[in-house]
């Protein structure tokens, strides 16, 4: 049923007047029986209010995920500094203790070689023994020095030609391994042995005396002579030196 406001006037059933507008839109009823009218859609409509909605959601949400990102980032960033910062320090730590160690070691005129200190403490004319030579490294805090490859014997072979005397032309020097004739191995102190033909010996060595366990490094400064590397000899025999080894770190 469709009314317009004209008509409502007309009527007179208020008690007092109604102005209306001859121009006035009709007033639209719905019948008994017919369905709602279903929400608008756009940006005033239901829909659109809950679209809006989800867009809020989302942009909260997604604000939330950012700001838990950064913070994870920040935290991380922060360990890694920390981890770079000890790592820093540690090698910071090593370089000074290091510089320390070589700068004592060679202020007493010895070489850092595999972290110790290797002195070659006497050189001269003969008249020390092994048990001697095991006494002067002990006053030094050290004791006498191992050799454990080839490299190695090279090396300290070369180290001890700088300490001879200007009137010495050759020398034997006490190390502290101990030659095992029952399977020409090197003893160490720490129980370790190793084949003996891993090392350079003097001609003729080493040889079967069961007594002959001690072992020497002849060192010379002919560079020609051939007569050079270790023997193994009675402790009472008298060479002219010895090499120290001290654990600095």
């Amino acid at each position: 049923m469709s009314l317009s406001f004209s008509s409502l006037c007309q009527t007179r059933r208020f008690s007092s007047l109604i102005e209306c507008d001859d121009t006035a839109a009709q007033v639209n009823t719905n019948s008994a029986g017919k369905d709602p009218e279903p929400p608008r859609d756009g940006i005033d409509g239901e829909l659109g209010r809950i679209h809006l909605s989800s867009k809020y959601g989302l942009f909260i949400f997604g604000s939330y995920l950012l700001v838990i990102g950064s913070l994870v980032f920040c935290v991380i960033s922060q360990l890694n500094l920390h981890a770079d910062i000890t790592k820093l320090q540690d090698d910071l730590s090593n370089l000074t203790r290091t510089s320390g160690d070589e700068y004592y070691c060679r202020s007493r005129g010895g070489l850092l070689y595999s972290r110790k200190c290797i002195t070659v403490p006497h050189l001269s004319s003969y008249g020390m023994t092994y048990d001697q030579a095991v006494t002067e490294c002990a006053k030094r805090g050290a004791l006498l020095a191992e050799i454990h490859d080839l490299t190695q014997q090279t090396d300290l072979y070369d180290f001890a030609l700088t300490k001879m005397p200007a009137d010495t032309s050759a020398a034997s020097i006490w190390l502290g391994m101990e030659y095992k004739r029952s399977n020409s191995t090197l003893l160490y102190r720490s129980g370790m042995e190793k084949p003996s033909n891993q090392f350079q010996w003097y001609p003729g060595y080493p040889n079967s005396s069961s007594s002959d366990k001690y072992v020497a490094m002849a060192v010379r400064k002919d560079a020609d002579f051939t007569g050079i590397g270790m023997h193994n000899i009675d402790k009472s025999t008298k060479w002219h030196g010895l090499m120290c080894e001290k654990e600095i770190w």
